[in-house]
């Protein structure tokens, strides 16, 4: 958007709004609009915290924690009690997924899927404490 904030929008083709949230620059989250049957608490604290990990609200931090095993980098960023980790290839070149996890185990897991360089293709989120997955892919206009 053109003051820095950044949205999420999810609609049909045929022009049904699932939900419109919103996401400030200084880190501000809002509902704009939703459907009633997903205007749960629980339900838009979880879609905040799947997109926040999605858009990497942590953009511009300095990671607090950095691992490596013999496949990727784990750069870590606290979240409050949960942490935030994006996993990149051992040359930091690619982005190929992401992590938010409690301090005893992980909550939910992104995967990046790239047909080349840039931007990823698709994305697939998926909830590992409950069933609820989100399958994104890129469009081409």
């Amino acid at each position: 958007m053109p003051d820095q904030s950044r949205r999420v929008v999810f609609s049909t083709e045929t022009g049904v709004k699932f939900f419109d949230f919103e996401f400030t620059e200084n880190g501000e989250f809002s509902v704009i609009d939703i459907l009633k049957k997903l205007n749960k608490k629980v339900i838009v604290n979880a879609l905040r915290e799947d997109f926040e990990l999605l858009l990497m609200q942590e953009r511009g931090k300095i990671p607090g924690k950095l691992l490596k095993n013999e496949l990727y980098f784990y750069h870590g960023y606290a979240k409050g009690k949960k942490q935030a980790w994006y996993l990149t290839d051992l040359n930091c070149q690619q982005l190929v997924g992401a992590e938010l996890s409690s301090k005893r185990k992980p909550l939910v897991q992104l995967k990046y899927f790239h047909q080349g360089t840039g931007s990823p293709d698709s994305i697939f989120l998926k909830h590992l404490n409950f069933k609820f997955n989100i399958a994104l892919k890129k469009l081409e206009r």
